[in-house]
């Protein structure tokens, strides 16, 4: 179930008491067996609205980010999760705690995975890491920029076409990142 589906379909099923039991699994045994709703995703939903840490540990954000997108939590294991499940957790988090902001810690292992990734800027919904993007000071990085700048930050459409160059391929990316993330959540 995504993520915005599961937060209304849990409040409509339980009201707001969900949000304080104490165990995943006593949500889930209030539920119909027919509901795809892991266990991994309540605890995501519970520890954003129980903690802060998510915002400030970067190992709970990554097994926050796991659960809110449904794939399974390792807890002892590094899972570098794409960006745009990493937008889509960044969208949920800020449903639970508007307002709430990011450990540099969680901000550096967000530009972290940017980097390895590939990408010389963050897409918009993170833009509020920018400032732990590394600078290398390539023609790349330079144009990107330049564009966003002067544009805007990228939109991907059908219609979309920013070349096929390095310049162009990094603006697809970006403005692909986010469209998927808000598949990923279900506002799309």
């Amino acid at each position: 179930m995504l993520p915005i589906d599961a937060i209304s379909f849990l409040n409509g099923k339980l009201g707001t008491d969900w949000m304080r039991c104490e165990e995943a699994e006593s949500i889930l045994l209030c539920l119909d067996n027919d509901t795809n709703i892991s266990d991994d995703m309540i605890e995501a939903f519970r520890s954003c609205i129980l903690s802060d840490a998510p915002w400030n540990d970067p190992f709970i954000f990554e097994n926050v980010v796991d659960g809110i997108c449904g794939n399974v939590v390792i807890p002892e294991t590094l899972t570098q999760p794409a960006l745009e499940e990493i937008c889509a957790a960044v969208y949920v988090m800020g449903i639970f705690k508007p307002g709430n902001t990011y450990s540099d810690d969680v901000m550096k292992y967000i530009c972290a995975c940017a980097m390895s990734d590939g990408l010389v800027r963050l897409p918009q919904s993170l833009a509020f890491a920018e400032r732990y993007m590394v600078a290398t000071g390539s023609d790349l990085e330079k144009s990107v920029s330049d564009y966003i700048d002067s544009h805007g930050f990228p939109v991907f459409s059908i219609d979309s076409d920013y070349g096929d160059d390095q310049v162009g391929i990094q603006l697809t990316r970006l403005g692909a990142i986010e469209e998927a993330c808000k598949y990923l959540i279900g506002i799309a």
